[in-house]
């Protein structure tokens, strides 16, 4: 069961990541990844995904169903929205990742925040992730390729 849920996770990060790299941003710190390390928390909350381009910095977070209903999500969002670079003192953004299902409840917890937060804030919807995709090393040979 334990890695099931993991597996989900990296699926969703994954789907994050490449949605960052669709809007122009390189991941340099990610969870789950093979030659990027571990992004550290930050003011106590965990991120998934860390990111950059030639101008701007970006942090990537995937909120899951049962943490839209949770009071503590705005505060996140708003703290993590809120960040700024040590030296130039520039603005993050944040992209924010959901399934379809808890997209209308986050568009409007995020349409409650301050228009300066508002700003800093990517919403992005993840797609449920495919259980059984064709590349599954499952010893099926879904193609019947020889």
């Amino acid at each position: 069961m334990l890695s099931i849920n993991t597996t989900l996770q990296q699926r969703n990060i994954d789907s994050l990541v490449s949605q960052l790299w669709a809007h122009g941003f390189t991941p340099i710190s990610r969870k789950y990844g093979t030659y990027l390390p571990e992004p550290p928390k930050i003011g106590g909350y965990e991120v998934d995904v860390i990111a950059k381009n030639s101008r701007d910095h970006a942090i990537a977070v995937f909120i899951h169903d049962r943490e839209v209903r949770d009071s503590a999500v705005l505060n996140k969002i708003t703290f993590l929205a809120g960040r700024k670079l040590k030296y130039s003192n520039k603005k993050l953004l944040l992209f924010v990742g959901v399934s379809t299902v808890s997209f209308p409840l986050m568009k409007e917890l995020i349409g409650s925040l301050d228009n300066e937060v508002k700003k800093q804030i990517r919403l992005i919807v993840i797609n449920e992730p495919i259980v059984n995709d064709l590349f599954a090393s499952e010893g099926l040979n879904r193609l019947n390729i020889v």
